[in-house]
């Protein structure tokens, strides 16, 4: 009997075990928890993108191409699995871009695009693309110091957030680049004319871009976009000039890629509307000047969050002309203007800009420091004024940091991200600092200590087991 008693105990005690761990399991299942133990607060998700994710009613599909050996995609895997819980709509991919070779070029030709360290994400059709530099934040003080940069802030969240936000709650942004003046043409491949590449780009954000002449615009159809002037060289008609002042003053922002020789009707019509001035010259830097005294390496910006990104780096301009704010007269408000772009204190504009012997005249020219871009708010548009448009050709767009310009002047000019108050992360390398008497007794242990100590529990070992 008691054997018996014993059995049914046994018994009994196995299926509680068993019970208490179904029961267990079921209530991990049901309230999973993960807890950030990083304190930095990398891998957690905001009360605020889980609001946005709730109220989600179209699938997001989104696909991380990092390889594994870099520490962004560790974070992204632990942030993204609480996008997925926190919305049935989210769909999230992992592709290795050297070892799944059939889905990196699956992806390759549905989007255009070289799937490597970077995010697509895509929904209802149209897909924006996250590369590594908008996801962590750099510090280039050491730089300075002759070292390399170092990683400062993750940008994860704010920017698949934002992503999701602009691809499921708006419209595609409608950019529009003038054509009938002789302007670069955005589908001419032709190196130094086309602006095919740099379009693509666009295209990739998620932006819808067309190519037209003023008069053809249906304003009351396409709503509010953003109107491109890709350095026009024939005059406007007064009746585009027009047109184009009505679609500024309605909200419409206005990008002009300027160079030397521009037509002087629409650098008279940006002084008179945008306030600012277009040098009929060329901007010479014999401190900044790459192989011509006219290729300049463009490494000095203003505060501003267009070239927040290009903190650094250098931009790639050829035959820049000089773009200034003007100081508007008393009776006129609404302008808000601000330089982004400048050369050393060594420059000069070069008046005789056709003549390829530059030489200073300090009787005509004028020498300094020359801005080269100037953006703003003018009535409550946005607008943009570059002195250049060989960086944005197909033979420039992908020198030096060029590309991220480009993107980034856009993102500005037409304000498509939802501000969804999302910081970065700092990251913080955490280091030991330890006295040197107490780092030479840590090192003396280490080397010596440890080994020794080996050493002696082993004769200890061999000698109890004799002794048995």
């Amino acid at each position: 009997m008691r054997r018996y008693l014993n059995h049914f105990v046994t018994l009994a005690s196995i299926f509680m075990l068993v019970v208490s761990l179904v029961g267990v399991n079921i209530l991990v299942y049901r309230h999973n928890r993960k807890w950030d133990f990083s304190g930095q607060g990398i891998y957690r998700v905001s009360q605020r993108t889980k609001n946005i994710l709730k109220k989600l009613k179209q699938d997001v599909y989104i696909y991380v191409c990092f390889s594994p050996v870099l520490r962004v995609r560790d974070w992204l895997k632990t942030l993204l699995e609480g996008y997925e819980k926190s919305s049935s709509y989210i769909h999230i991919e992992f592709v290795d871009p050297e070892r799944d070779v059939s889905k990196v070029k699956s992806l390759a030709l549905k989007y255009n695009l070289n799937p490597t360290n970077l995010i697509i994400v895509e929904s209802g059709g149209r897909h924006k693309v996250i590369e590594e530099n908008r996801l962590i934040e750099m510090d280039y003080s050491p730089v300075m110091k002759g070292q390399p940069p170092v990683p400062s802030g993750f940008n994860g969240e704010s920017a698949i957030t934002s992503a999701i936000v602009s691809l499921t709650q708006r419209q595609a942004p409608k950019i529009i680049f003038v054509k009938g003046h002789k302007e670069l043409s955005i589908n001419s491949m032709a190196p130094g004319k086309g602006l095919s590449e740099a379009v693509g780009l666009l295209k990739q954000d998620g932006y819808d871009v067309s190519e037209s002449a003023v008069l053809q615009i249906d304003v009351e159809s396409v709503g509010k976009g953003v109107l491109v002037l890709p350095s026009p060289k024939l005059d406007f008609l007064k009746e585009e000039l027009d047109k184009i002042t009505s679609m500024l003053k309605s909200g419409w922002g206005i990008v002009v890629l300027a160079d030397p020789g521009m037509s002087k009707g629409i650098r008279d019509w940006v002084a008179d509307h945008l306030k600012v001035e277009i040098g009929d010259d060329v901007v010479v830097d014999p401190q900044l000047n790459v192989m011509s005294p006219v290729v300049l390496f463009v490494n000095y910006y203003g505060l501003h969050e267009i070239t927040k990104p290009l903190i650094g780096s250098a931009l790639l301009f050829t035959q820049a002309c000089s773009v200034r704010p003007k100081r508007p007269s008393n009776n006129e408000e609404g302008y808000d203007l601000e330089p982004i772009l400048f050369t050393s204190s060594s420059a000069w504009a070069e008046k005789d800009w056709r003549s390829t012997n530059y030489s200073y005249d300090k009787d005509i020219d004028e020498k300094g420091r020359i801005p080269l871009a100037v953006c703003g708010k003018v009535s409550g548009s946005r607008i943009v004024v570059v002195g250049d448009s060989d960086f944005a050709t197909n033979v420039s767009i992908d020198n030096l940091n060029n590309r991220s310009f480009w993107v980034s002047l856009f993102g500005w000019v037409v304000n498509k991200e939802e501000n969804i108050g999302i910081s970065p992360v700092p990251i913080r390398t955490l280091r030991l600092n330890m006295p040197a008497r107490e780092l030479k007794i840590v090192s003396i242990w280490s080397i010596v200590g440890l080994p020794l100590l080996v050493l002696a529990l082993g004769i200890v070992f061999v000698w109890l087991r004799r002794r048995i």
